[in-house]
């Protein structure tokens, strides 16, 4: 067929079955190749933009698309003398290349934030079991509350609430030895919450 359409380009049962064969990915280049000279040999621009379009279509990569998008424009600006067309098809290409970033993007930022409502979900839940736990020893409570100023600062990245975290943790510990204080002065036991 190709020997057929080489010896005679208007060899209409060569060229159809040539042009057959480009809808099939594997078998596009050769079938191209053959037919690409005979459209530019008979001036068939239109056939051959339709020949760029496939091509650009089965690319195997985005840099051999845009290789491939860029020679469709050229030759619709030089050949088929279409700059808008050519401005068009480039256009459509980089929303085509865009588009796929700006989904990731927007999916890990979605991720991001999912992460980040968990976070600050679990350092709430972990503020209120520490102001609410009136049994927690000097020892536990100083690692709850350390643990809680990290939570702010590194998952949350929120350094004045682990700041005020740790004030919080300074506070227990000062009312803690104040109430045991008052317990030994008095001659009474230590507070359960004194003791370590």
């Amino acid at each position: 067929m190709k020997q057929a359409l080489e010896r005679d380009g208007n060899h209409k049962a060569s060229r159809e079955t040539l042009e057959a064969l480009t809808d099939d990915a594997t078998l596009f280049e050769d079938a191209a190749e053959a037919l690409e000279g005979v459209y530019r040999a008979q001036n068939d621009d239109e056939r051959l933009t339709s020949l760029y379009e496939k091509r650009v279509s089965f690319a195997g990569s985005p840099r051999e698309r845009t290789r491939h998008r860029l020679d469709l424009a050229k030759h619709l600006e030089e050949r088929a003398k279409n700059p808008k067309r050519a401005q068009a098809s480039l256009e459509d290409g980089t929303r085509r290349t865009t588009r796929p970033t700006v989904d990731v993007a927007r999916r890990n930022r979605a991720a991001r934030q999912k992460t980040n409502d968990a976070w600050a979900s679990a350092t709430a839940r972990l503020a209120t079991a520490i102001a609410n736990s009136k049994d927690l020893t000097p020892d536990a409570a100083r690692d709850a509350y350390v643990r809680l100023a990290t939570w702010y600062e590194d998952k949350l990245k929120n350094p004045a609430e682990a700041e005020r975290a740790l004030e919080r943790h300074w506070r227990r510990i000062r009312r803690t030895s104040k109430s045991c204080g008052r317990s030994n002065a008095s001659g009474g036991r230590p507070a359960a919450s004194a003791i370590s």
